[in-house]
């Protein structure tokens, strides 16, 4: 296979459409609840929010807690991250993240908010900006074992010597 055949294959992958479904859990329900519905892709040309539901809050939302993440209902795996109900306040504009892997799979969430004046205030009432953003993890560099480590008589690490130029030589 040439170099061009794989560095096409691997643009068409960046550029595969991917949907996930992040869910909102507050810690006084018993089951989560569909949060958002996303449509996305590797390269960052796609990143549309088909569907964004408010999570439904207690009286006292103050002191109240939600999870946001990805669960499997199948083998009740939850994946995410903890955010204070004020969060999804009105005058509050947030922002979802997903993290994902190097196939387009989905494997946590967590909501970022902030309290931007100027942006709040241009909106309509009671109307969020409801924006998300993708983020490829790679896997973790791996150490090299089983390699001599070369000491110096003195038993310390030998440091190559540096580079002479052509008028040191």
């Amino acid at each position: 296979m040439s170099l061009l055949t794989v560095a096409l294959s691997s643009q068409e992958d960046t550029f595969r459409e991917h949907s996930a479904t992040i869910y909102a859990w507050p810690f006084t329900s018993a089951k989560p609840s569909k949060l958002a519905e996303l449509t996305y892709d590797l390269g960052g040309r796609i990143n549309i929010i088909n569907q964004f539901t408010v999570p439904t809050l207690s009286s006292t939302p103050d002191d109240e807690l939600i999870r946001i993440g990805v669960y499997d209902p199948v083998t009740k795996v939850w994946r995410g991250t903890v955010t204070s109900a004020l969060s999804f306040d009105p005058s509050v504009s947030g922002r979802l993240r997903i993290n994902v892997n190097e196939a387009g799979d989905v494997w946590g969430a967590s909501w970022h908010a902030s309290v931007t004046k100027p942006l709040a205030d241009a909106l309509p009432a009671g109307q969020q900006i409801k924006q998300f953003d993708v983020v490829l993890t790679a896997p973790a560099p791996q150490p090299l074992l089983n390699r001599p480590v070369v000491v110096n008589p003195d038993g310390k690490v030998a440091e190559p010597e540096p580079e002479k130029s052509m008028l040191q030589k």
